[in-house]
């Protein structure tokens, strides 16, 4: 375990290298929201915050399998298994490394982006809203991760993980399963969030999730194995 940080860290400069990811996180997380916030509608603010919170979720969920497959490819290159991976005493916190990192580096985007939010609509949106929005983002943030790094085991290829997760999105809008969907309709969404029911229902969404990052370790294990 005392390898992790320094494998974490190392992902998360080459994150920070690639100023296409980073200015897409930027545009989804800071200026789409002042685009949204400036159009003059009718909306309230609590219905101009649903649909920015829409949008955001719907390019940031596209966006993730970009990152996945910038940190991890599907396979072990010749120089992690010669170079790195003999370095390792456990060598399956390398893919955990990797997966650990992506996460990190968009929940930093989210938390200023949350931050900026409370601070100008503080006295206009409850807090408990923000709180519970927050959760059911980082769970399906969470889980789309660890998603995509089991499905790129098998299609290792960027654009197949990006159609099958946009697929798996449309889906999931359409169908509205607390148990399985990554992001809802906005009208459910604005109806449920604060629904404690609903809430607990997502606890065996993130338990899949869990299951898919214990997937991915035995999958990396059964990687390191082959010759």
């Amino acid at each position: 375990m005392r390898e992790l940080p320094f494998l974490i860290n190392f992902e998360l400069k080459r994150l920070i290298k690639s100023r296409a990811i980073s200015v897409f996180l930027i545009l989804i997380m800071l200026v789409l929201p002042i685009i949204m916030n400036n159009l003059d509608t009718q909306e309230t603010i609590i219905e101009k915050w649903y649909g920015t919170l829409q949008l955001q979720m719907v390019f940031l969920l596209i966006l993730i399998p970009s990152m996945v497959s910038y940190v991890w490819k599907g396979y072990l290159q010749s120089f992690e298994r010669a170079v790195i991976l003999l370095k390792l005493t456990n060598r399956a916190m390398y893919i955990v490394g990797k997966i650990v990192a992506v996460l990190l580096f968009v929940s930093v985007y989210l938390f200023f982006f949350y931050v900026i939010f409370f601070i100008f609509y503080a006295n206009k949106i409850p807090i408990s809203i923000l709180l519970i929005t927050l959760f059911q983002v980082f769970l399906s943030i969470f889980y789309s991760i660890t998603f995509s790094f089991f499905i790129s085991f098998y299609l290792k290829r960027t654009v197949y993980l990006h159609i099958l997760l946009i697929v798996y999105l449309v889906f999931s809008i359409y169908l509205n399963s607390p148990y399985f969907s990554i992001w809802f309709n906005p009208d459910f969404i604005q109806h449920q969030m604060t629904d404690l029911l609903f809430n607990v229902k997502r606890s065996i969404f993130l338990s899949i999730g869990i299951l898919f990052m214990f997937g991915n370790v035995l999958l990396f294990k059964r990687r390191v194995n082959d010759k």
